[in-house]
């Protein structure tokens, strides 16, 4: 009963995948990560991997349905650093992957 439960809900949910982030705004120890997405999005987080040099940033989204119009919406999530982002390079997570989707501009 509980495996059906679990099965329905990650049909219904889908399972959240990387998505482009547009812009972060910041220099502190909170971020505020903003990217577009679905209008049908059921979920949806930020994570932040910290390194001495840079931040790789990777927004994730999952969309409940299969059949959501084009139309994008902006979403906004708030990251929360160890230490100030200060100098150090933004990389984007959804970017830098061996295939990374269609609508990334570049690698950071």
């Amino acid at each position: 009963m509980i495996g059906l439960a679990l099965g329905t809900m990650y049909f219904w949910a889908g399972r959240a995948q990387p998505v482009p982030r547009d812009t972060v705004e910041g220099t502190g120890t909170e971020l505020t990560v903003v990217f577009i997405g679905s209008e049908c999005q059921s979920s949806s987080r930020v994570e932040a991997v910290e390194h001495e040099d840079r931040v790789v940033i990777t927004a994730y989204e999952g969309v409940r349905a299969r059949s959501c119009s084009d139309v994008g919406v902006r979403y906004d999530l708030t990251v929360t650093l160890d230490e100030r982002l200060g100098e150090r390079e933004l990389i984007n997570g959804a970017c830098a992957v061996d295939q990374p989707p269609r609508s990334c501009k570049s690698a950071g």
